[in-house]
This record gives C-alpha cells, sequence and structure tokens, in this order.
C-alpha cells in the first residue's frame, strides 16, 4: 500500500506563517526519510478566518525534501491555461506529479471567482480536457462553451503520472472512473461506503482508490486516543466524538485499519496529522503500520 501525505496548509490563528512553512518542511521531511510515497496539497481560497498556503508555491518548496508531489485543484476555478502552466512549472521542481481535481463546494469561493455553482460540473470536464492537452500536446485549439483556445501552447510541459479525481455523490465517482486514473475518496468515507462506490467506479473503468485520512498515531496508543479525542470534543473538523473516520490509535492498531481499507479496494492512503504538537510522530508511526501489513 503507497502512503502519501497531506499537508496542512491553514496556518493555526496562535501560528506565524513562517514558522508554519518551516514545520512543514520538516514534517516532509520526515514523511520522505520514513518512506511515504508523496506530499499532497489541496486548494482553498477566499478564507476569511486564517491564513492558507497556496499549493503549487508551497510543493515546490517541499521538492527540496521529496521527489513527488500531488497538487489538487478545483478545476471549475481556474482557468486551464494558467492552470497547466503552473503544472509545468512545479514539474519542473520535481521528479514526478500527480494532478488531483475536484469540483468544489464553497460558496464564498465561487462567488469570489464569478463561477455560477449550477456550472460546476461542466466547467470541470471542458477544463480537464484542456489541461490535459496543454500539458501533453505542443499545440492546442479549442472552441468550448467556457473556453476558447487557438493554436495555445504552454511551456514547461510535462505529463502527469496519474489523474486523480475527488467526490464522493454517485456521479462524480463515475466521473472519476471515466476522466481519471485514480478516485480519490473524501475523509469522511466509510469502509461500507467503499466498497459500494468501488464497484460504482470500476464500471466506469476506474482502477485506483485513495482513500484519505485524518491521523493521530502514537507509540502509546492510549494516549493518541485521548488527544484525538480531546481535538474532536473541541469541535475538530465537525465531526462528532465518536467519529471513526481517523486513523487513530498505536502502529499495529492503524495497520489493522489499513487492511481493511485495502480489502475494500484502497491501493494506497493519504494521512493528513491531526495534530500539530504529534505530526512527526504521527508520520513515522504511520510508515511503521504501513510495514505492518
Amino acid at each position: 500500500m503507497r502512503l502519501g501525505y497531506s499537508i496542512n496548509s491553514a496556518v493555526p490563528a496562535n501560528r506565524s506563517v513562517d514558522s508554519h512553512a518551516s514545520d512543514l518542511l520538516e514534517r516532509a521531511r520526515t514523511a520522505s526519510a520514513v518512506g511515504f510515497d508523496y506530499v499532497q496539497a489541496g486548494d482553498h481560497h477566499a478564507v476569511a478566518d486564517h491564513a492558507y498556503l497556496q499549493n503549487v508555491p508551497a510543493l515546490a518548496r517541499l521538492t527540496e525534501a521529496v521527489d513527488r508531489v500531488a497538487p489538487l485543484f478545483l478545476l471549475p476555478l481556474h482557468h486551464p491555461i494558467h492552470l497547466a502552466e503552473r503544472c509545468g512549472t512545479l514539474a519542473a521542481f520535481a521528479d514526478r506529479f500527480d494532478l488531483w481535481c475536484a469540483l468544489g463546494y464553497n460558496d464564498a469561493a465561487f462567488e469570489a471567482f464569478d463561477v455560477p455553482m449550477a456550472e460546476r460540473v461542466p466547467r470541470f470536464v471542458e477544463s480537464l480536457r484542456i489541461v490535459e492537452a496543454l500539458l501533453s500536446e505542443d499545440s492546442v485549439s479549442v472552441d468550448g462553451d467556457y473556453y476558447s483556445l487557438d493554436d495555445v501552447s504552454i511551456n514547461p510541459d510535462a505529463t502527469p503520472e496519474r489523474v486523480c479525481i475527488g467526490g464522493s455523490a454517485e456521479p462524480a465517482v463515475r466521473r472519476a472512473g471515466r476522466l481519471g486514473n485514480a478516485w480519490v475518496t473524501v475523509p469522511t468515507e466509510t469502509i461500507d461506503a467503499i466498497e459500494t462506490k468501488h464497484e460504482w467506479f470500476e464500471s466506469e473503468g476506474g482502477d485506483e482508490i485513495i482513500v484519505r485520512r485524518d491521523a493521530l498515531v502514537l507509540k502509546d496508543g492510549d494516549y493518541a486516543r485521548d488527544v484525538a479525542t480531546d481535538l474532536l470534543r473541541s469541535g475538530y473538523r465537525g465531526w462528532d466524538v465518536e467519529s471513526e473516520y481517523p486513523l487513530v490509535g498505536d502502529a499495529e492498531t492503524v495497520a489493522s485499519e489499513l487492511a481493511d481499507l485495502a480489502e475494500a479496494g484502497a491501493s494506497e492512503v493519504v494521512v493528513r496529522p491531526m495534530s500539530g504538537d504529534h505530526a512527526l510522530e504521527t508520520l513515522r508511526e504511520c510508515a511503521a503500520a504501513r510495514k505492518l501489513l
């Protein structure tokens, strides 16, 4: 099973941006040292209550420590030329990159970009087709519903290792099977749901399933569970204190959960540490859990 490390790009209110960026670099170095396969970063915009580090420049910096990165883009919010050019630039720093993409759901971001939420799906499909063409062809001409390109080239270009499409609803999962190489789950996807949606994904030609999980994994499993419970009680992600979504405990316990995810069809798991204070140990113990499989 492959492992990815998903950085928390949101800067906590009690932290400086500089210190948070330094922490992310240290965590990326740790993830690389213990055998994580890549580092992933999300895509958020018009966030009012905290600072946010944008994915491409952050991942480009982290290529000092890792050789494979995976930026997520909410495709309806980005012009395909600009997005493809950023991918090409990032690929110049990284040995390999995966292109993650999703529809997006934040009303505030869509309002800020002046993109109607009702156009998300057709914009997504058209944009993905254009981006893939720009990254792989010498010249691209398109007369689409939203974008028109006449003999456009970008440089540097780059071919992603995979196109990984996120989503949870049945149409999104089936779309991932038709248009992508991998389906990326939401962090709250249960084992039963993954098994059901695996069938949708495979029926459309899909192959790889990437499961996202928040994690708090420590040598002292009881302490990890106590810390996770406190975080959930304080409102972590708005999840219930009894939530079973995160990977919590020691390496042996989490290895069993990873095995269950593999049985459900997951080919890899991307973890995001729940606690900054325990992020490094969580990364090390997740790697130890994989070794127990």
